[in-house]
């Protein structure tokens, strides 16, 4: 009986390893894919103020800059409780992409 015992502890922890081992393996190959594609990288140029400053299209035409971030005030999207004013927004879109 200890013999039986012993071995099924055996291939419970083969099991156990082949499985991690397994699972180590595939996250190797899924994080570098995962991680490349979340994480922004690059130079981006931000915008901010009140009102922002409004952004020109020469911005994104500099080889250096990747993208462009537009930081606003809620308080400029949505002025009074419930009522949404998205020019601000739309205005920076145009100015970016003429």
């Amino acid at each position: 009986m200890e013999i039986r015992a012993d071995r099924c502890v055996r291939k419970q922890t083969m099991r156990f390893t082949r499985l991690t081992i397994f699972l180590a393996c595939a996250l190797s190959l899924i994080a570098p894919a995962v991680a490349a594609t979340s994480v922004p990288s690059g130079f981006y140029m931000l915008s901010g103020g009140q009102p922002p400053a409004p952004p020109t299209a020469a911005i994104l035409q500099q080889h250096f800059v990747d993208g462009f971030s537009l930081r606003i005030d809620w308080s400029i999207v949505e002025p009074l409780s419930g009522q949404y004013d998205f020019s601000a927004i739309d205005a920076a879109l145009a100015a970016l992409f003429p």
